[in-house]
């Protein structure tokens, strides 16, 4: 998987057989957001990325990894903040870049 949430949810489509259109009919929203939610043009929120998650089957500890991608906790909160203060190296363990 690659590092942010549109590249992990483009693997995960992919993986699973779905086109963009297909995802969109079963998770209920257009064709236009996911491609939007897979180039970066639009931020998934934790309900979207649930929904997402439900439909492509998607194990609950790698849910957690397209919550971090989006720049969400797990508990819905943003992370963002709090990358600096803890210190953490996410692209080293997750291949994950927080950096604007």
């Amino acid at each position: 998987m690659k590092n942010g949430f549109g590249d992990q949810l483009r693997e995960w489509r992919k993986l699973r057989k779905k086109s963009q259109l297909e995802l969109a009919l079963d998770a209920e929203i257009s064709s236009k957001h996911i491609s939007f939610l897979e180039t970066g043009r639009a931020n998934p929120t934790k309900e979207m990325i649930h929904r997402l998650s439900d439909v492509l089957d998607i194990p609950f500890r790698e849910r957690n990894l397209l919550m971090l991608g989006a720049g969400l906790s797990p508990s819905g909160t943003s992370v963002l903040p709090f990358i600096s203060w803890i210190g953490y190296d996410w692209t080293e363990s997750y291949g994950i870049d927080f950096s604007p």
